[in-house]
């Protein structure tokens, strides 16, 4: 195959975009990474949750959904139900109460966590980001695969969602959510060939109210940060279903979430626990490179 390009896209998705290229005789890298910022752009305006004119907040406002955005709403609701909950994107008033708990200093009472939970379940969703960057993942890298003079291999990753595309496999290494510096090796890695992989933790964002710091995953069914897992990486056939059972095993716990992966027959799942512990799903690959827990 022939040498892979890499380009690097700040600000896009929250995150730097990734998009490397191994190109086809005829193909141009340069087109190809074109075509993977400009859908991913576009998509942008449809689902950017700060942004006032996104279709997603004119949507909040009362207008009419587009198609894709009606897409992906479906697509959440149908997930929440399947998870009993445990994904909602409906937590952005959640998200919020606990930026105003960092500002005070103090956690929101147990009585306000409760009313914004009951609240939420009849809410329209309001922040789709833990479905939406992996969906718009899949739709940028699918949108290049359909040019004329089309990559023969593609990888598109934006912050912990990755995908990949044609021939070939990429390996994709596990950070150590407890990792003393920055550029610590991996833990583990993994090879992965037209999948994708999504990483959902706590180690890198996350609330701090008084002395106390909480990870950043909400339960949408308690209204409080997830406390029990540190890590979830996720391998599953597109982005938006890794993107999906990420969050869910967060919040969901080691033995619900090795549940919910194992009845999806394309995902597994790489777990650690906050005592360090990891857990490896039965779909997990039996040649990955997984490091003793130490």
């Amino acid at each position: 195959m022939a040498p892979a390009t890499t380009t690097l896209h700040p600000s896009l998705l929250g995150t730097t975009l990734k998009v490397v290229t191994w190109p086809a005789r005829f193909s141009s890298p340069a087109i190809v990474d074109a075509c993977v910022v400009a859908e991913v752009r576009r998509l942008m305006a449809v689902f950017d949750v700060y942004d006032q004119g996104s279709e997603l907040r004119r949507h909040r406002a009362g207008e009419p959904a587009g198609p894709e955005l009606l897409v992906v709403e479906g697509l959440a609701a149908r997930w929440r139900s399947r998870t009993g909950g445990a994904f909602n994107p409906s937590v952005e008033t959640l998200r919020q109460l606990w930026l105003q708990a960092e500002a005070q200093g103090r956690p929101p009472s147990d009585a306000r966590l409760a009313a914004e939970v009951a609240d939420m379940t009849a809410a329209p969703f309001d922040n789709l980001n833990a479905i939406a960057k992996g969906w718009i993942v899949d739709r940028a890298v699918d949108r290049a695969r359909e040019l004329r003079r089309a990559p023969r291999s593609l990888l598109v990753e934006a912050g912990g969602d990755l995908l990949h595309r044609g021939a070939g496999a990429h390996r994709v290494g596990i950070e150590n959510p407890f990792r003393p510096y920055d550029n610590e090796p991996p833990i583990a890695t993994v090879e992965v060939s037209n999948q994708a992989v999504a990483t959902s933790g706590s180690s890198r964002r996350f609330f701090r109210v008084g002395g106390a710091r909480y990870g950043h995953v909400i339960d949408p069914r308690t209204g409080r940060p997830v406390d029990t897992i540190v890590s979830v990486t996720v391998i599953a056939a597109d982005a938006a279903t890794a993107d999906v059972l990420a969050t869910a095993v967060m919040v969901l716990g080691v033995d619900e979430g090795l549940r919910l992966i194992e009845s999806e027959p394309e995902a597994a799942c790489f777990i650690i626990d906050r005592d360090g512990e990891r857990t490896l799903s039965s779909q997990w690959p039996a040649a990955s490179g997984v490091a003793d827990s130490g």
